[in-house]
């Protein structure tokens, strides 16, 4: 599975697309804020929540505090979670 890096604005297209092209990975937009990305969501809960259940890699340009109190439910067993990474 390609590692998801997360944007929810233009200004972090550069270090995503970067950050993308050094791992092989896809950058996801913020249809509200974003307009270019390889793939675009509407709602940022739900896609990291669908991210998280599929077991994708994510990296996330965005707060940390945000990114732990979106993901905070599904998280129970390190050991068999995808990993996350806030930049």
């Amino acid at each position: 599975m390609k590692p998801a890096v997360i944007i929810l604005t233009n200004s972090a297209q550069t270090l995503a697309k970067q950050i993308a092209g050094d791992i092989g990975g896809d950058v996801h937009g913020f249809s509200k804020r974003v307009e270019e990305a390889d793939i675009i969501f509407d709602d940022v809960k739900t896609h990291l929540a669908k991210l998280f259940a599929e077991q994708t890699p994510i990296i996330a340009i965005m707060a940390t505090g945000a990114l732990i109190r979106i993901l905070s439910p599904y998280l129970h067993d390190k050991k068999s979670e995808p990993p996350v990474l806030a930049v």
